[in-house]
């Protein structure tokens, strides 16, 4: 069974029609310990919960939700965060390709619940790698959701 995903982008950017195979989830998102400098926002966005998030991929590598800046991390001190203006819950991942990406939440400047759908970003070296991040972000979602149902 296929299900059908559409995608709309921002800006000029055409809508992307994609399918995921329900049979063959195992192109899975995971962390990843590959450098992620360099990758940037390319209006992809993924809505969910950190928890969702969690079952997913893992805890992510930096996390700090105290409210205190645009995103909320861990293994950086305040005073690191507030100058490099980093997010409250990150993860530095990759694809089943290889291709490295983040996903991050962005000013919400608050404390999150964990149970509580957000937009998150994901940012990579180009539009095509994050729409393949979330490609299988969303299989991992939907896969989720079919155990839990």
């Amino acid at each position: 069974m296929k299900l059908p995903v559409t995608v709309k982008g921002s800006g000029n950017r055409q809508q992307i029609l994609f399918s995921i195979n329900l049979k063959d989830l195992t192109h899975m998102a995971k962390l990843t310990k590959k450098s992620t400098s360099g990758t940037s926002f390319h209006d992809t966005t993924i809505i969910c919960t950190a928890n969702q998030l969690i079952a997913m991929i893992g805890k992510p590598q930096y996390a700090v939700n105290d409210a205190e800046d645009k995103i909320n991390l861990l293994e950086f001190s305040a005073a690191h965060i507030q100058i490099y203006n980093m997010p409250s819950f990150m993860w530095d991942c990759q694809t089943n390709s290889g291709k490295v990406f983040t996903i991050y939440d962005w000013n919400e400047y608050r404390v999150l619940d964990l149970n509580e759908k957000i937009k998150w970003h994901i940012g990579g070296f180009s539009f095509m790698d994050t729409m393949e991040a979330k490609n299988e972000l969303i299989g991992q979602l939907v896969k989720i959701n079919l155990e839990n149902a």
